[in-house]
C-alpha cells in the first residue's frame, strides 16, 4: 500500500472540546447495545456488563462493581465515577467487541445491528434529510451531526480518492484505548478477515441514510496515533 500522505487531507475545523459529551456518546452507544440485547437476549447484556467492568477495574484499580443489572444501571454508575475514569466509552466498546466474539466467534451480523441501532440514535438527534449527496456534503453532514451531539472527534478530515469513494482521517482517535485492547486479544478482525474501525463503520451507516445504498470501508492505517480507513458504495 502506498504510503498515506497526512497532508493531503482536508481536515475540518477543530470540535470546540477536547472530549466527547459523555451523556451524548453513552446514549448513542447505549441505543446500539439494545438492539443486540433484542437479538442475544438478556444473557448478552450480564456478559458484556461483566466485561466491561472488568476492563474498567483495570484501568482504576478498583474492584469491579458487583450489583449492577442493566445497561442502563452501568451508564448510572459510569456517570457516578467520571473523576476516576473520565472516558468510560472506551470500556463499553470494548465490551461490545469481546462479548460479541463469545457469541459468534467474530465480529459479524450484531456488530452491524450495534452500528445501525447507534447511527438511529444520531440521525433522531440530527436535521439530516435523506438524498443523494456528494462526497463533500456527505462529510459535511456528518461533522454537523456528530457535533451537534458533541459526540465528533475533536480533529476529523477525508481525502476524495474518486467521485464517490474516500478516506476518513482520525489523526487522535477518542477510541483508540478500547481498540487496541481488543487488537491486543485478536478480536478486531471481521468475518472476512478484514479489521474492523466502529468509528468508520458507524460512518458508513450514516452515509447510507443520506444516500440511500449501502458503504462499506477498509482500515487503511490504525492507532499510529492517527486511523485511516477508506469509505466506498457497495
Amino acid at each position: 500500500m502506498t504510503e498515506i500522505e497526512l497532508s493531503e487531507f482536508k481536515m475540518f475545523e477543530d470540535a470546540p472540546y477536547e472530549l466527547p459529551d459523555v451523556n451524548s456518546l453513552l446514549k448513542v452507544i447505549l441505543g446500539g447495545l439494545k438492539e443486540e440485547e433484542k437479538i442475544y437476549g438478556p444473557v448478552f447484556t450480564t456478559q458484556f456488563i461483566e466485561y466491561d467492568l472488568k476492563f474498567r477495574s483495570r484501568k482504576t484499580g478498583a474492584e469491579p462493581k458487583e450489583d449492577i443489572k442493566d445497561l442502563d444501571q452501568l451508564v448510572e454508575y459510569f456517570l457516578s465515577t467520571l473523576d476516576k475514569y473520565p472516558d468510560p466509552w472506551n470500556a463499553m466498546i470494548y465490551a461490545q467487541i469481546k462479548t460479541e466474539s463469545e457469541f459468534q466467534g467474530q465480529i459479524g451480523a450484531a456488530t452491524k445491528v450495534l452500528e445501525i441501532g447507534s447511527s438511529k440514535v444520531l440521525l433522531e438527534k440530527s436535521s439530516v434529510e435523506t438524498q443523494k449527496i456528494d462526497v463533500d456534503e456527505m462529510m459535511a453532514k456528518l461533522r454537523e451531526a456528530t457535533l451537534a451531539m458533541k459526540i465528533s472527534p475533536k480533529e476529523l478530515g477525508y481525502k476524495k480518492i474518486s467521485e464517490e469513494s474516500f478516506d476518513i482521517l482520525a489523526p487522535n482517535c477518542d477510541y483508540k484505548e478500547a481498540c487496541r485492547a481488543a487488537q491486543e486479544e485478536g478480536l478486531m478482525k471481521r468475518p472476512d478477515g478484514r479489521m474492523r474501525c466502529g468509528l468508520t463503520a458507524f460512518a458508513c451507516h450514516f452515509f447510507k441514510v443520506l444516500t440511500g445504498y449501502e458503504w462499506d470501508y477498509d482500515r487503511l492505517e490504525a492507532l499510529k496515533p492517527y486511523c485511516v480507513a477508506r469509505c466506498y458504495p457497495i
